[in-house]
């Protein structure tokens, strides 16, 4: 398995357990260094600031922030 499917999976699992939303997308910005998900109508993003950070903490559209650890 690639890392970026395993990490997909993990953000779907996190995500999943808080908005039960079998409809979600988890996608990697092609011009950014980011990583969108959009789950139940809500646009969460993280941005990738280094290859060592291992904490993936996200902000929606209106501020709101999930972290997956």
């Amino acid at each position: 398995m690639s890392a970026s499917r395993a990490y997909k999976q993990a953000i779907k699992r996190v995500f999943g357990q808080k908005y039960h939303d079998k409809d979600m997308a988890v996608y990697w910005g092609r011009d950014d260094e980011m990583i969108h998900v959009l789950a139940s109508m809500r646009h969460y993003v993280h941005e990738i600031s280094s290859d060592d950070d291992d904490t993936l903490e996200f902000v929606s559209s209106n501020g709101t922030a999930l972290s997956s650890r």
